[in-house]
């Protein structure tokens, strides 16, 4: 992996987990975003070109949404 970009709600939160991830993968670019994931977000680009991307989103969260806003979120991604 080149970077991460975890994409949370909560300042805090989000602050939190990158600062207790980056000194184990100093390796891999942090770039958090504060942002609302149900609404369109830019992504910051890494330093270095990734060859593929990954997604990943805990499939817990979708019990937060109807049928088919969960889909739209799904296909969003």
């Amino acid at each position: 992996p080149v970077a991460y970009t975890p994409i949370e709600i909560s300042r805090t939160a989000l602050l939190d987990s990158v600062g207790r991830l980056a000194p184990s993968f100093p390796q891999i670019e942090m770039l958090p975003v504060c942002a609302d994931f149900t609404r369109p977000v830019p992504l910051p680009a890494a330093a270095r070109h990734p060859r593929r991307t990954l997604v990943f989103f805990p499939g817990s969260t979708l019990g937060n949404f109807a049928n088919d806003d969960a889909v739209r979120l799904l296909a969003s991604m």
